[in-house]
């Protein structure tokens, strides 16, 4: 998808657009926004502001700050959406408003336009296992992995945000390549195990933090996953 940068302040970006879109992973969590103004298209007019699937990643607040700044970001919005079930309940408590659940902005084209922007540079010649692991592993989730390869007589490709010793240096475009040419995908990513679905690539998910549990014991965001995918795919035209 093309984009430009505007290099004009932000109080003047609405008088050049129509519309402005905030959404996807957590941009909503107070763990990680500092700047709510931003995250809450605050320096746009009301009637610009769209709400798509933005995630606050979180079930409940407690702390009094981010209660307020978020209730009052929220409260600017006509058109809101969440990404999670647990968010929109959060957002009702705060609010009262009612929120859509949307699927996830990465669901919302087809498996084919994410392989039209895909680089395949990383992808090897035989059968590999990619393990996009955020969280510590555990020894038995390292056994697993260890015996997925044995079954699958495939070398392993690994990723993370730790800078490991061995991870490729992907990007976006490699990053989707890679999922979509594995035999099997090993994550503990919310967005790992979206796209693995997407591409129709095998997926073990396993619960961040080093302990081992299988796809229906993991946190609800991801039984929102297969649920959302099942219903886009009955959806696509």
């Amino acid at each position: 998808m093309p984009t430009r940068s505007v290099d004009v302040p932000l109080d003047q970006l609405r008088k050049k657009f129509d519309y402005f879109s905030v959404g996807s992973d957590q941009v909503w969590n107070p763990n990680y926004v500092d700047c709510y103004r931003w995250m809450f298209l605050q320096f746009a007019e009301r009637d610009q502001r769209v709400a798509l699937s933005p995630s606050i990643g979180m079930s409940s607040l407690s702390s009094p700050y981010a209660r307020r700044q978020i209730s009052r970001g929220l409260r600017g919005f006509d058109r809101l959406s969440v990404r999670e079930r647990d968010g929109a309940e959060l957002i009702k408590q705060l609010t009262g408003q009612d929120a859509t659940v949307l699927v996830d902005p990465t669901l919302v084209v087809t498996a084919n336009s994410w392989r039209s922007v895909a680089c395949g540079r990383m992808v090897p010649d035989r059968p590999y296992v990619f393990t996009y692991l955020l969280g510590d592993r555990s020894v038995e989730q390292d056994a697993y992995i260890s015996a997925v390869l044995d079954e699958l007589d495939a070398v392993q490709i690994s990723l993370s945000d730790k800078a490991r010793d061995g991870e490729v240096d992907a990007g976006p475009a490699e990053f989707i390549a890679l999922i979509d040419g594995a035999a099997r995908v090993i994550t503990d990513s919310y967005h790992a195990s979206v796209f693995s679905i997407l591409m129709g690539t095998p997926v073990t998910i396993f619960r961040r933090g080093g302990v081992f549990k299988s796809v229906f014991q993991t946190r609800n965001a991801y039984a929102d996953v297969w649920t959302a995918e099942r219903s886009f795919r009955r959806r696509v035209f």
